[in-house]
């Protein structure tokens, strides 16, 4: 009878092993199936990096030339955060080129920016939506024009801070309209000699009549008015790829309102291999305040015009095309 009851209970121990094993087996397998959240799926971005070199060396030669070297280095990033309703998009330039002649130990700036722009949307119909957006646009270093050397920008000086709200429409990835009549821009001189000069619409100082300044310049100015922005963004081909875009803006408080402040920018990327492109940028500017020395010793507003083809290292890191 012992033995009988210790085989009944042997068989129910075994049986329980068994299931106990198989239930374990099946919860591994539903761990499995099991997916973890993607972190990243509402994020998109793209970072370009591009560093170009040029140098010159000379020795006996006849035809001239002074030993030089030059460096251009020029980052832009791009990151979107976008969900069915709601998208947060950034994006970051930095560029600075110098060139140096040996000859006398002179330095020439080819290429100076610091821009960041963001831009939060809430999409309220198909492609139509309302946006908050923010942006700052200043340089790295000092900035001279003209053959005197004239001192005209440097660091913060100016910095334009710029909030707004606006309607944006975009019909599909890569192209966009944003349109507000109450932009606002805050420009910084943090420096007093370009703000004594009055050099970005900003009050200058008041002089008495021997030039002595009595009043300093303002540092500060603030501006309101209406705001157009366009912009495309699309790879063309496998290996060549196109950013662009134009800003309008006109001061509801200048003297001359249809004076339109104009901004437009122009990139062309070419891909050569994974370590190596080239790169065409194009940049207009027109600012009614902006004065730029003129070549009778006065100040006045110019069209500025920036163009650089450079080709060098690159490296693009990417989740995204953002066509």
């Amino acid at each position: 009878m012992k033995t009988r009851i210790l085989l009944t209970i042997t068989l129910l121990t075994l049986l329980n092993l068994s299931f106990a094993q198989e239930n374990v087996k099946i919860g591994d397998k539903k761990k499995e199936k099991v997916e973890k959240p993607d972190s990243l799926k509402f994020w998109k971005y793209n970072v370009f990096g591009s560093l170009t070199t040029t140098q010159s060396a000379y020795m006996n030669w006849s035809a001239g030339g002074d030993n030089s070297l030059s460096l251009n280095g020029l980052v832009r990033v791009k990151f979107k955060y976008e969900t069915k309703k709601f998208y947060w998009d950034n994006s970051y330039n930095f560029a600075l080129g110098m060139n140096v002649i040996f000859k006398d130990g002179s330095v020439a700036k080819t290429d100076d920016i610091i821009d960041m722009q963001t831009k939060a949307g809430w999409k309220f119909a198909k492609n139509w939506s309302l946006v908050g957006t923010f942006g700052f646009l200043t340089q790295f270093t000092h900035a001279y024009l003209g053959t005197d050397g004239h001192f005209s920008s440097s660091f913060m000086a100016p910095g334009y801070f710029s909030p707004s709200v606006a309607i944006e429409y975009r019909p599909f990835e890569g192209f966009y309209v944003t349109a507000t009549p109450t932009k606002g821009i805050i420009t910084i001189i943090n420096d007093q000699t370009l703000a004594n000069r009055g050099a970005f619409g900003n009050k200058a100082a008041d002089r008495d009549a021997n030039g002595n300044i009595i009043n300093l310049g303002e540092k500060v100015r603030y501006q309101l008015g209406a705001y157009l922005s366009i912009g495309f963004a699309k790879d063309l081909t496998k290996n060549i790829a196109i950013d662009t875009k134009l800003s309008l803006f006109s001061n509801y408080f200048q003297e001359k309102p249809q004076n339109i402040d104009v901004m437009y920018d122009l990139l062309f990327k070419f891909k050569i291999n994974s370590w190596l492109s080239s790169y065409f940028q194009l940049s207009l500017v027109y600012d009614d305040d902006i004065q730029i020395p003129l070549e009778n010793g006065e100040f006045g507003p110019r069209l500025q015009l920036k163009q650089i083809l450079g080709i060098g290292l690159a490296y693009t890191f990417k989740n995204h095309d953002f066509k």
